[in-house]
């Protein structure tokens, strides 16, 4: 990612916008989602494979996947947001 110019800075602290590199030190950090999602989502389908219905898995792993989920889905949300507005910029 390239730096803004003393310009770009300037013209963003007149129209108020606030610095965004905070966000994407967030953005840098949540991307390990997608490994966990990725490991969730085998030993689910590791489970599913040796016959173990969705309901009798064990709630631990139910509980694994709403939560690695939720945070796939706020981090596509964020990582969009991000894009569309250095698209805008």
């Amino acid at each position: 990612m390239d730096s803004p110019t003393v310009w770009t800075r300037l013209r963003a602290a007149l129209s108020g916008e606030q610095n965004a590199e905070t966000l994407y030190a967030y953005q840098r950090a949540g991307a390990t989602v997608h490994d966990l999602l990725d490991a969730a989502e085998r030993r689910r389908f590791d489970l599913a494979a040796s016959g173990t219905s969705p309901f009798a898995m064990p709630s631990q792993v139910g509980l694994e996947l709403v939560c690695i989920w939720n945070a796939f889905a706020l981090q596509t949300l964020g990582d969009r947001m991000l894009k569309a507005d250095a698209g805008a910029a």
